[in-house]
Formats: C-alpha cells, structure tokens, sequence
C-alpha cells in the first residue's frame, strides 16, 4: 500500500515536473499513465471578472476665490489723419451743337440732315431737327416718279421739381406722284400726278417722377395735327390721354384713359367721330408669377354711338431667371383708320379712301421669351385674332389713269406666328432677326389683298473700334395678292405680285471725332418688285455723303 503511494506521488511531481518544463518548451503530447484504481482528476479553474476598485468614502471639497483689480493702462498713441477719398470722374465727352449730313445719289436723289442741341444743362433741353430728301426718277415704262420729304421739327424738354414737362411742334410735308400707268397709251404732265400732304403737328407732354410708391404717378399728354392734301381733303385730330398708377402692398394699381377726336373734310361732305377708352388694370407680381387683369371700355361716338369692352389679361411665370418665361393672354381693342395713318402705310391712296374703325374683338396669345445667355434674348408667340373692319388697299378703277387706291373693309380672323432673336456684345456688335407669318380667314373678299403671308427682317451693325461702322439690312417680303385689272382676259380673280428679298448695305469711316465719310447701297439684288400694284419699284441706289460735327 505505501509502495503504491509512492507511485502515485512520484507519478505527480513528475507530471509537475512535465508541466515546468512545457513552459520554456512546447510538447507535442503529454500521456500520464494511471498505474491502480486511483483516478486523477483536475478541478476547472474560475476566473475572477470583477476589477479592484478603490472606493473612497471621504469626500473632500475645494473652493476657490478669486478677484481681478483693473488698471487703466495710459498710452501716449494718437492715431494719424486720414484723408477723405475722392471719387475720380470720367472725363466728359465734348458735346457739339450742330450735327449734318448730306449725301447725294443716283436717280438725282440730294439729302440734307441738320440737327441743333443745347449743351449739358440740369433742368433744360431743347433742339431743332431739318430733313429733306427727294428723287427726281422716272422708271421704264412708267410716269414719273419722283418724291419730295421735307420736315422740321422744335423740341423742348424742362425738368421742373418732380416733374418733366415736353413740348414739341413739327412741320411735315410729302409729294408723291401716282407714276403707276402705263406711259406708252398716254403721258401726262407732272403736276397730274402729285400728291402732297401737309401736317402741322403741335404736342405737349406733363410726367411725373415721384420717388415713393405709393404716390399717384401720372403721364398726361396732348396732341393736335392738321393735315391738308392738294385735292381739297382736311383731316384735324385732338388726342388728350392720361395714364395714373400707383402701388399698394406692393401690386400696381393703373387706369389708362384718353380721348380721341378726328374731323374730316372733303369738298362736299363732313365727319366727326371720336373714340374714349377707359381701362383700369391691377398688376400682380411675385416671386416668379405675375399678372395683368384689366378690362378695357371703348366708347364710339358719330354716326352712330356704341359701348365696346375688351378683356385685357396676361401672365407669366419666370421659370429660370429670366431664362424661360412662358406667357399668355388675351386682349382687344379699337383703332381709327384716318387719313393720315392710311397714306403713312400707302402714300397713292385716293382723299375718298373710307375711313373706319378697326375693332379687334379679341387676340388671344402665348408664348415665350427670355435670354440664352448674357447677349442673347428671344421672343416667340402665337396669336389667333377676329377682327372687325380690317383695311384692305385696292385699286381705284372710276379715276381716270386706275392707278390710286381705295380702302375696303372686312371681318377677317388671323393665326399669326413672330418670333425673333437679337445678339449684342457690348458697343461692337449687334444683330437682330424678326420673322411673321400670317393667315388669313376673311368673311366677304376672296384674299387679303396686298397683305403679304410671310416678312422676314434681318439687321446687323457691326463697330470696329469706333473707326469703321457697317451696317446690313435684308428685307423679306412673300408674294402678294392684288384685285384683278379690267379688261384682263383671265380665269383667275387676282394678280399675284411676286415676293422680294432687300438687301442694303452701309458704311461709314469715321476720319476723326467730328468728320465722317459714308456710303449706302440699297436693293443689291436689282430687283424691281412691286409692294403696290403697278408700283415697280428703284433698282440698285446708292448714296455717298459726309457728316459733321461742329
């Protein structure tokens, strides 16, 4: 038995012994051998989870006061004076009194321009403007066609307080010749032909300039001419109009308003009519909404006396800072066709032309406008209009050479699509396109006559440091229709004039600040077309003259 013990105990200080020794070196196996019935058992071991921990139950508390004396702290610094900034002006440019340009050209055609200004002044400005230009043609086949345009105009402008007071007087004199006949039947003498028309035009306008919104702000202006022809027609007009608006909480309040009056002479007959619109529209404007809602009242007064309304409504909506701005709306309204608004469109139409009021019963419009980039803006719409009385221009056939023109009237209703595009960069460069086509649905006349579907106008100027100026013109016009000519042995009921494309050319060098040299060149494609019926037009022209400042 105590044999067996010692076995027991050597075989432990030996398995201890194995154990010591694995801890400086690693062995693969161990194997303890049990020699007997005694089992060997080794108990898990625990481990300890929790950490010392050193819980002082003393509490000591600190307190600190503390105090700052302060101590004005005297310094000797003085600080150096500084000069007040001064704001260097550009210098001003030298200003001249007197502007002129003559020019002559082809077909004998002398030009004069004078211009008369008054130096820089505060609270006045005032000027004269003389003009004459004339031709002495006369085309192939054609009675003579010569032309003479005189004007003189006084202009006043006086700044008193918060308001701007304008005056003006004009003097404007037309002759044109009825050279629209066939010269190889007949010839007749110049003065048969002429046609001239003599305005005396007397103007005054009172604006205001108030600097807060809320007042009433107003544009009060008055105009009279007088328009007197060789074939014993007069024609006076008195218009007095006054536009007031203001702001409240940010939204305009406007009431546009005037009066319209026309009297006409003939040689045995006498008309008056007058025209008075009221229209009061508030606009309202957000961030990137805004609207115009209005409604317009015309009244017509003369032979017969009648009340008109129109609506008057637009919006938009700035989509990306005033990239894309889609609009849209619907207006109308009402004009008077007189005599000098139809001779200023067709300087051959005969003193007997019918003159009435054009009512547009509504013209209902959208589109979009914007800018694609710092230079660029766009503008296009689309419009469909219905029109009462639109004018028409046809030829007189009861005078003897049925070459001047009467004015027909119809309901006509209108899809018109415009657009147009202008580029600038800075004073150097500058290139506008505008383009319309029309179409016409009328009620009464089988076509719109002389009224062309599509016109197309291209302008470029282009300022090559100040020294050399060029200007481009391109003028498109689409084909015209005209009445049919008695006597012609033809199925069709009208004659069409062929469409044109202008093209104008001008230049002018600039020798120093008050001398100049300039040349125009006009309709480089020779065409001869006809914008009124049997009223060919010049060829090439051109003009060569000089300006001066002085």
């Amino acid at each position: 038995m105590m044999k067996s013990k010692m076995k027991i105990v050597f075989a432990i200080l030996f398995l201890f012994g194995v154990c010591a020794h694995a801890q400086n070196k690693q062995l693969d196996t161990v194997i303890v051998k049990n020699i007997g019935t005694y089992n060997v058992t080794i108990s898990d071991a625990k481990k300890i989870t929790e950490s010392p921990v050193n819980d002082d139950t003393a509490k000591v508390e600190t307190s600190f006061k503390y105090s700052i004396t302060s101590k004005k702290q005297h310094t000797s610094f003085s600080p150096d004076t500084l000069k007040s900034p001064k704001m260097v002006n550009e210098p001003l440019k030298r200003l001249y009194k007197y502007y002129a340009k003559v020019g002559f050209g082809n077909y004998t055609t002398p030009y004069g321009e004078l211009f008369f200004n008054n130096l820089r002044s505060k609270d006045l400005m005032y000027g004269v403007h003389l003009k004459h230009l004339s031709s002495t043609a006369t085309l192939g086949g054609k009675g003579f066609s010569g032309f003479s345009d005189n004007e003189v105009n006084l202009y006043g402008k006086k700044y008193i307080r918060k308001h701007t007071v304008s005056v003006n007087s004009d003097y404007i004199r037309n002759v044109v010749h009825s050279y629209g006949y066939d010269t190889t039947a007949t010839d007749f003498e110049n003065n048969f032909t002429a046609n001239f028309f003599q305005n005396f035009i007397f103007g005054a306008t009172v604006q205001s300039h108030f600097q807060d919104s809320s007042s009433i702000h107003h544009k009060i202006n008055a105009k009279y001419f007088n328009l007197i022809d060789n074939h014993a027609a007069t024609e006076n007009n008195i218009f007095v109009g006054a536009d007031v608006y203001t702001y409240y909480s940010g939204q305009k309040f406007n009431i546009s308003s005037f009066v319209d009056f026309y009297n006409n002479r003939l040689a045995f007959d006498t008309t008056n009519i007058s025209l008075i619109k009221i229209g009061p529209s508030v606009s309202l404007n957000g961030k990137k909404l805004r609207a115009s809602v209005g409604i317009d009242l015309f009244i017509e007064t003369g032979d017969k006396e009648s009340f008109h309304f129109y609506p008057n409504l637009e919006v938009n909506y700035n989509v990306i800072d005033n990239i894309i701005i889609p609009y849209a709306g619907i207006n109308g309204g009402m004009k008077r066709n007189s005599y000098r608004s139809l001779y200023n469109e067709n300087p051959f139409i005969t003193e007997k032309a019918s003159k009435q009021n054009t009512d547009t019963k509504f013209n209902l419009y959208a589109g979009m406008r914007g800018s694609l980039s710092a230079n660029t803006v766009y503008n296009t719409w689309a419009s469909y209009s219905k029109v009462n009385n639109m004018h028409f221009f046809v030829n007189n056939y009861s005078e003897v050479l049925q070459n001047r023109f009467n004015v027909i009237y119809d309901t006509v209703t209108v899809i018109n699509l415009h657009g147009e595009l202008g580029y600038t960069k800075r004073e150097k460069i500058a290139v506008y396109i505008k383009g319309d086509y029309f179409k016409y649905n009328l009620t009464n006349e089988i076509r719109a006559w002389h009224k062309p579907q599509m016109q197309i106008t291209f302008s470029a100027n282009y300022n090559l440091k100040d020294k050399i100026l060029v200007n481009v013109d391109v003028i498109v016009i689409g084909k015209q229709l005209a009445t049919l000519l008695p006597g012609q042995t033809s199925t069709l009921l009208f004659n069409e004039l062929k469409g044109v494309t202008d093209v104008n050319l001008g230049l002018e060098y600039r020798y120093n600040k008050k001398l100049s040299g300039f040349i125009r060149l006009n309709n480089l494609g020779m065409f001869r077309y006809e914008r009124w019926q049997k009223y060919p037009t010049q060829r090439f022209n051109f003009m060569l003259g000089v300006t001066a400042a002085f």
